[in-house]
């Protein structure tokens, strides 16, 4: 945590039940709760913005951490404040790509909540600040849920009648994504003839974030082993 003058508040031993209660109230997931726990101790003693704690989450942008209620955060400095009571203000912020510039995507993203904090009143500048932030996107791969064609071999069928395979539209339905599309691209073209033929059509699974699942083969093989028929 920083003060107003960009000094690190190094003594929150005060602040210590506070926190735990915060903690214990909040609906936040365990990743805004192991920004203020830090090998055993309160990551508030050291500065939460170059701490970085809270990098490279795998979570969506529907899924990024919402900031802590104004309240939560001022309850940490009551005995600061003490005989007033403490105001913290949420400053506006953006969400931007992980590198800090641009709009933030499912794939990159990054957000700095910072709350001013003053006692009694806003008159004047703030007692100190708080800095959360958070960056990460997308890396999970899309996940198989169903069931994998599996192809044939010794069919009896000419080189015109080699089966298509399933379609990208056909392998995608087969997978689940937690943020968004499930993209499939079809390769593989046959070979031989009608007596000998083969084909093995190779499907690359990736979602929006080009994160990538286990490539799928589905190999066909045969030819023609029926003999000439009497009219």
């Amino acid at each position: 945590i920083e003060n107003a003058k960009g000094q690190t508040i190094t003594n929150l031993t005060c602040c210590d039940s506070k926190i735990k209660d915060v903690i214990k109230k909040s609906k936040v997931s365990i990743l805004l709760i192991m920004l203020f726990l830090f090998s055993g101790g309160l990551l508030g003693a050291q500065n939460m913005q170059s701490q970085q704690r809270s990098t490279d989450l795998n979570l969506c942008l529907a899924d990024i951490p919402e900031p802590f209620d104004e309240a939560e955060i001022a309850d940490l400095f009551v005995d600061q404040c003490s005989p007033d009571l403490p105001i913290a203000v949420l400053q506006d912020y953006v969400i931007t790509g992980q590198d800090g510039t641009g709009e933030g995507t499912d794939c990159s993203w990054a957000v700095t909540y910072t709350y001013d904090i003053y006692c009694k009143d806003l008159d004047g500048e703030p007692i100190d600040k708080v800095i959360i932030e958070y960056d990460g996107g997308d890396t999970e791969a899309p996940q198989l849920q169903g069931e994998v064609p599996s192809g044939g071999s010794r069919l009896n069928l000419c080189y015109n009648e080699i089966p298509d395979g399933p379609s990208e539209a056909e392998i995608a339905a087969l997978f689940t994504d937690n943020c968004g599309n499930v993209n499939v691209t079809k390769s593989g073209e046959p070979s031989g003839f009608d007596c000998d033929w083969s084909v093995t059509y190779l499907y690359k699974i990736e979602d929006d974030c080009s994160n990538a699942a286990s490539d799928i083969e589905i190999t066909y093989s045969g030819g023609d082993d029926e003999a000439p028929e009497l009219d």
